[in-house]
């Protein structure tokens, strides 16, 4: 068995922000909510319930508020709950917070709200990925081969999903019997929905996506589909799961499990935290399991943290996952 774990570094190619941009990103996106908001509120009857919920229901945030905060039919709660949003727009402008996981973790009553606004955010951003083209279709770019150069205007970079689809099928090839569990860290569920579409249509039958990868969110998951068009692409539902700094929080057996059972160990933009040390129990691999971190910048801090653990048969690669894929640095 081969145990893949997905650090926030694994999205950095596909332009998704890490803990601090997305930060203030979703704070830009909150404030400009709040505008509009009371743009309506001065110009209509807005305490009205239906022209209120009207509102909300065309904006995606709205939408995914009711649902997961208010309930559909709990209309005298609509005004009540609504307050604690423009709250929170003055708490994270001064709060001594890095991430929305750590404002969660000091403002637990508002945690709901976060919820919201982190899966908003992100379907946001994998939204803004859809293209239309000329002739009126629309492209997912994230199902290139290439993909825009989130640090560089003008350059573009190898789509390592791509390469590592590719890698797999040889493997499975190989040998049928390999299977792939993916331990992820990250929320917005990028690789699991562009590895899926790549695989839909395989020069070779290798068996379904499901019956090769399962997947495990120890910090949960935005719920998001998308069938490549802007008009159909949306989220129902956030499962995140606020315990970043807290990993007794956690239920983590069944990622511990996956750690202890794998042959084969890879990480791709994981910082081995102290937290995430814990939460996955990487002191309980198998002695003779073969280990490869990324170490996208040869950071000395990294490898000393990975030093003390005390593992065996590790090594790590530099730079990029797909240029990893490509020399053959992840087997």
């Amino acid at each position: 068995k081969s145990a893949i774990v997905l650090g926030a570094g694994a999205s950095a190619d596909f332009g998704l922000p890490l803990g601090a941009q997305l930060y203030d990103k979703a704070l830009d996106r909150l404030q400009k909510f709040k505008n509009e908001w009371d743009q309506r509120s001065r110009a209509t009857d807005f305490w009205d319930y239906r022209r209120a919920t009207s509102f909300l229901r065309h904006h995606e945030f709205g939408k995914l508020f009711i649902n997961q905060v208010i309930g559909e039919n709990d209309r005298g709660q609509l005004h009540y709950d609504i307050n604690p949003l423009w709250q929170l727009i003055e708490i994270m402008k001064t709060a001594p917070a890095y991430s929305l996981d750590t404002l969660a973790l000091e403002f637990p009553e508002l945690s709901d709200y976060l919820r919201v606004l982190t899966a908003t955010e992100l379907v946001r951003i994998i939204q803004s990925q859809i293209k239309t083209k000329n002739d009126g279709t629309e492209v997912w770019e994230w199902k290139n081969r290439r993909l825009k150069d989130p640090t560089s205007r003008g350059q573009s970079i190898q789509n390592w999903i791509h390469l590592f689809c590719s890698m797999v099928r040889n493997s499975v090839a190989e040998n049928p019997s390999q299977t792939f569990e993916i331990v992820s860290f990250n929320y917005d569920q990028v690789f699991e929905k562009v590895a899926n579409s790549l695989w839909k249509s395989p020069t070779r039958d290798l068996g379904s996506f499901n019956s090769l990868f399962s997947f495990h969110y120890p910090h949960g998951k935005v719920l998001w589909d998308t069938s490549g068009s802007k008009s159909q692409t949306s989220v129902s539902g956030s499962e995140i799961v606020f315990a970043h700094n807290k990993p007794e929080n956690l239920d983590v057996s069944e990622v511990q499990r996956v750690i202890r059972d794998a042959d084969k160990l890879i990480f791709l933009g994981f910082h081995f935290s102290p937290e995430n040390i814990e939460t996955l129990a990487l002191k309980s691999v198998k002695p003779l399991a073969q280990i490869v971190y990324q170490n996208y910048d040869s950071n000395k801090g990294l490898d000393r943290r990975v030093s003390k653990l005390g593992l065996n048969n590790i090594r790590s690669f530099s730079g990029s996952t797909a240029k990893a894929i490509l020399e053959g640095e992840l087997g």
